[in-house]
């Protein structure tokens, strides 16, 4: 059923906040779904899990263009990515030609930004461009009326969102934590599995329209011993500052038995998962990492990054130089999964708030947070329902990206 975040406690300095209702443009989340995944079905078959074997997640970006005088949309993907992968410390280069973070839903946002690009580049030099026209400011430019941009996750992202309540143990990825007797802490030998369970490399596949390239090598790697410059959570620190500070206070219910786990760790500086049995296993509404295995990442988890996206918008930097506002999503759509409204709302937007006093071109912009009933026939839970002992172990596949 679609849900709505609800705005009244985000208006309450109307110069750094979004006007809502003008500003969502409304979908259906089972049509969004449906249209990511009859695109992914339509790319070429290098790249994609092998069947009944490997899993992976997805996400998109879907741009709706509404006629002024006419209730019809166009609703078109314009850029698609799969993958869990995020290297770790140690395999991040300094001249900034690895990349660093290859989650289905950052290597999405970076294929909506370089098709972006290619749009403000037509624009500029005189061409038609379906996303950018000329903003009042000389030399800015601004969305043409009627286009709004759409994200979509096969999965609830990585971090705070997918701390939500059990309503289903087979659908938990690890079995419930019993307290040990005598003690508040979890037994050491019921300690979680990481999100990463693969230790093979995978490849990661760039899809630009027809031509195809092979990018960098990805290995998965671990979240433990986690240790991060101060410096290095910053901005982060300075958006979700009360997040920081105190934990919120949203979290399952009185009767919930057990909670789905992140692998994601918190930052230093943040109230640490206390681990105790059930619901108390992890600290909530707090920055963190993403997981891997062996070796600490330094790249934050896809709940922080989206929460973000809501303040600073999607578009970088460097496109921020040529825009007079920001760009934000006006709508999230969750993939059929464990999902919890109130913890979604927590992550993406109650924790982001507070944020006030912004430069100009920049607001507190909420998304409509929605959920479809369609499942990704590649998820983890699918691949378990079709797996096949003699098949061999099942794994996550690599990486993917796509561009329209």
């Amino acid at each position: 059923m679609p849900h709505h975040a609800d705005p009244v406690n985000l208006n309450r300095d109307n110069s750094s906040r979004c006007s809502a209702p003008a500003r969502f443009n409304m979908v259906n989340a089972d049509e969004i779904a449906k249209l990511c995944y009859e695109r992914f079905n339509q790319l070429p078959g290098r790249g994609k899990p092998e069947a009944d074997r490997e899993w992976t997640l997805l996400a998109a970006v879907v741009m709706v263009r509404r006629g002024t005088s006419s209730d019809t949309a166009e609703k078109d993907v314009v850029s698609l990515g799969t993958g869990t992968k995020c290297i770790g410390q140690t395999a991040m280069s300094p001249s900034g030609n690895v990349l660093n973070d290859s989650h289905a839903e950052v290597i999405a946002r970076r294929g909506c930004i370089r098709y972006l690009m290619q749009e403000l580049y037509k624009a500029v030099t005189g061409g038609t461009s379906s996303v950018f026209c000329a903003a009042d400011q000389r030399g800015k430019w601004k969305l043409q009326p009627g286009v709004s941009f759409h994200f979509f996750t096969s999965h609830t992202p990585c971090g705070d969102a997918s701390i939500i309540p059990m309503t289903d143990s087979l659908s938990q990825p690890c079995p419930p934590v019993a307290s040990v007797k005598g003690s508040e802490n979890t037994d050491v030998g019921a300690k979680r599995k990481t999100e990463e369970p693969s230790e093979r490399q995978n490849t990661k596949l760039l899809y630009v329209g027809d031509k195809e390239t092979t990018g960098t090598r990805l290995k998965d790697r671990g979240d433990t011993n986690q240790t991060c410059p101060p410096d290095s959570f910053m901005s982060q620190h300075q958006l979700l500052s009360a997040s920081t500070k105190s934990p919120l206070k949203t979290g399952p219910k009185q009767n919930t038995q057990d909670i789905h786990r992140t692998g994601a760790k918190c930052v230093p500086g943040v109230p640490a998962d206390p681990l105790h049995a059930g619901i108390r296993y992890h600290s909530t509404g707090v920055l963190r990492v993403k997981p891997g295995r062996g070796e600490p990442t330094l790249s934050m988890s896809c709940s922080d990054k989206l929460a973000r996206w809501t303040v600073l918008g999607f578009q970088g930097a460097l496109l921020s130089h040529y825009l007079q506002e920001a760009l934000y999503f006006s709508t999230v759509v969750v993939g059929k999964c464990p999902y919890s409204q109130e913890v979604v709302q927590r992550a993406l937007i109650t924790r982001c708030s507070h944020v006030s006093h912004l430069p100009a071109g920049f607001s507190v912009c909420p998304p409509l947070l929605l959920q479809s009933s369609l499942e990704f026939p590649f998820s983890q839970a699918q691949t378990k329902l079709r797996h096949q002992g003699g098949k061999g172990r099942i794994s996550p596949c690599g990486a993917r990206s796509y561009l329209d």
